[in-house]
């Protein structure tokens, strides 16, 4: 029994290429825009966080 999606069911999912997928897994620059596409399903978003 199969949980779960793989890489390429999850970059379909998200809307974004399998190969952009894999360079941000590896830490190479992708735009905010597409991380935030990536991180959309778990509520991530891409931003600064501020100790006031």
């Amino acid at each position: 029994m199969q949980t779960g999606m793989n890489q390429t069911e999850y970059a379909e999912f998200v809307g974004v290429n399998l190969k952009t997928l894999r360079n941000a897994e590896q830490g190479m620059d992708v735009s905010v825009a597409t991380l935030n596409k990536i991180g959309k399903p778990f509520r991530l978003k891409v931003g600064f966080l501020v100790d006031e």
